[in-house]
């Protein structure tokens, strides 16, 4: 009788597509396209912005079938994106929503058409990072790092 060697646990996990490995690969390809897409922080037309840019989901990344879709996305300083009393998304959610539709009319409509719209949905998270890794090499014409 041949004992089989144990799988160690992070072999399980490569193995799985759905596991928090791949989950944690995919959020860290999302933010790499967020960045790569550039067009600096979409508050810079306060004039007030304040230290590095950050990664932000317009659908609050808890909604799964839109967390790793590149339209949900957009760059902010630190300072917009989670201090800011008059204009950030998670100290002033609905200030944020309205300056969008006010002044960044082009994300407005972005976030509108993605609602609904979810290609990410039904992949696995191996099968997104995957998909990301392409959008992200058209973008930059280089590969993530793995």
């Amino acid at each position: 009788m041949v004992k089989r060697k144990k799988k160690s646990a992070l072999t399980k996990k490569i193995e799985d597509p759905n596991s928090s490995y791949w989950k944690r690969k995919v959020d860290s390809a999302w933010g790499a396209i967020i960045h790569a897409a550039g067009g600096g922080c979409v508050c810079k037309i306060l004039g007030d912005c304040k230290g590095p840019l950050e990664a932000h989901h317009l659908i609050t990344r808890g909604r799964d079938a839109t967390r790793h879709d590149p339209r949900n996305g957009v760059l902010l300083c630190s300072y917009h994106h989670k201090w800011s009393k008059k204009c950030s998304p998670h100290m002033a959610p609905l200030e944020f929503a309205e300056f969008l539709q006010r002044f960044r009319q082009d994300v407005w409509a972005q976030f509108l058409m993605m609602k609904d719209d979810t290609p990410m949905a039904e992949k696995s998270y191996k099968e997104r990072r995957e998909v990301l890794e392409k959008v992200y090499m058209e973008l930059t014409k280089k590969e993530l790092d793995r």
